[in-house]
C-alpha cells in the first residue's frame, strides 16, 4: 500500500485540486490531504476557516464517491528547516509527496521522499476564484457544484 500526502490551502477547494486528488490516486492507495494554512481565516489571501475548508473538501469527496482519504490541518510554522519533521508529526508516515508547489517538492524531495510532481491545472487557482467571487465574477464554474452551494448555503461569499 502507497500512502500519498497532498497539501493545500483550499482556500477555497477549486477544479484544479478536484483534478489533483484524482490523478493522485494514479499513484497511490491511501491518500493524506493536509489543510495548509490551518490556523488562518478572515483575511483575504485565507478568508475561509478551516471548518469551512474541512467540510468542503468532505462534500466533495461525498458527491464524487471518492474514499481512501484521511483530512489533517496543518497550521504554519515559518520554519522552512522545521517543516518536514512538523509535517510528519501530523500526519504520521507517507511514502510520497504529492504536489505542484516547487517549495514543498524542494523541501520533501531534500527530505528522501518520492515526488509525484503535478501541473497546474491551467485557468484554476485559489486566487482567482476569490477575486471572481469578491467582484461578483462567474466563479462557481470553477469549483465542484458541492463547494458552490456549500460557499453560497452558508453565506460565504466574500
Amino acid at each position: 500500500m502507497v500512502k500519498g500526502l497532498y497539501i493545500g490551502r483550499f482556500q477555497p477547494f477549486h477544479n484544479g485540486h478536484l483534478w489533483a486528488i484524482k490523478h493522485a490516486f494514479e499513484n497511490v492507495d491511501e491518500l493524506v490531504v493536509g489543510i495548509g494554512s490551518a490556523q488562518e481565516k478572515g483575511v483575504e489571501h485565507n478568508p475561509f476557516s478551516v471548518d469551512d475548508r474541512e467540510r468542503m473538501i468532505r462534500s466533495v469527496f461525498e458527491a464524487e464517491g471518492i474514499s481512501g482519504v484521511t483530512i489533517v490541518r496543518i497550521p504554519d510554522i515559518n520554519d522552512a528547516v522545521r517543516w518536514i519533521s512538523y509535517v510528519e508529526q501530523i500526519v504520521g508516515e507517507f511514502d510520497v509527496l504529492i504536489s505542484g508547489d516547487g517549495k514543498n517538492q524542494d523541501l520533501f524531495s531534500e527530505a528522501g521522499y518520492k515526488l509525484v510532481k503535478l501541473p497546474r491545472w491551467e485557468g484554476e487557482s485559489g486566487t482567482r476564484v476569490r477575486k471572481l467571487i469578491r467582484e461578483n465574477g462567474d466563479w462557481k464554474k470553477h469549483v465542484p457544484k458541492s463547494v458552490a452551494n456549500y460557499i453560497v448555503k452558508n453565506n460565504l461569499v466574500l
